[in-house]
């Protein structure tokens, strides 16, 4: 017979490790499961977001947070093609503001983990850290349109965090990166 956990699993980790560029840590990144009824596609929003309901087996799934890898150690991020793909002048640039990612996401977050298992804190802190680590990066990996599409998940996922916690701050974040987005467009 199963035990919860494995009845409650939503994502897995990778078998080959990721290797960070810039630190040189080794992680396993993780994915979300799909299949077995986890999600149950909502409504699409104006925006074109699609939402997902509550499942009554798995709870609330966030698919937007498991998209953005983030190193735990140095918290460089960026989506999973252009992870590895950093020049010198990028890596040495990412490398210097590793310390004033770590602030942000304590300041916002009281400090995430990003070897635990992800949520809508971590993915909203995932898109903070890759418009960090996108404002960073060379023309060849079209990093105005990558900071353009996580301003506008950033804002979705904080809004998401401003409903669960009305009396933080997180709806006056949303409206930022909203703004991001639309200057980024």
């Amino acid at each position: 017979m199963e035990n919860e956990d494995t009845k409650k699993k939503i994502s897995f980790r990778q078998k080959n490790p990721t290797i960070c560029p810039v630190c040189g840590y080794e992680f396993y990144r993780e994915e979300m499961l799909t299949g077995g009824g986890r999600l149950i596609a909502g409504k699409l929003t104006d925006e074109l977001r699609r939402t997902y309901e509550k499942n009554e087996k798995w709870g609330v799934i966030y698919p937007l947070a498991y998209v953005v890898t983030v190193c735990p150690r140095c918290l460089y991020a960026a989506y999973p093609k252009d992870f590895p793909t950093l020049q010198a002048d990028e890596m040495q640039k990412i490398n210097a503001t590793t310390n004033a990612r770590k602030q942000s996401i304590d300041k916002f977050f009281g400090g995430l983990d990003f070897n635990q298992d992800r949520g809508l804190y971590h993915g909203a802190a995932s898109y903070l850290l890759a418009m960090d680590c996108y404002s960073f990066r060379n023309k060849n990996v079209a990093p105005t349109f990558k900071m353009a599409v996580s301003a506008i998940r950033a804002a979705w996922l904080f809004g998401d965090l401003a409903k669960l916690e009305p009396d933080k701050p997180y709806k006056k974040i949303s409206d930022f990166f909203y703004k991001k987005a639309y200057d980024y467009y």
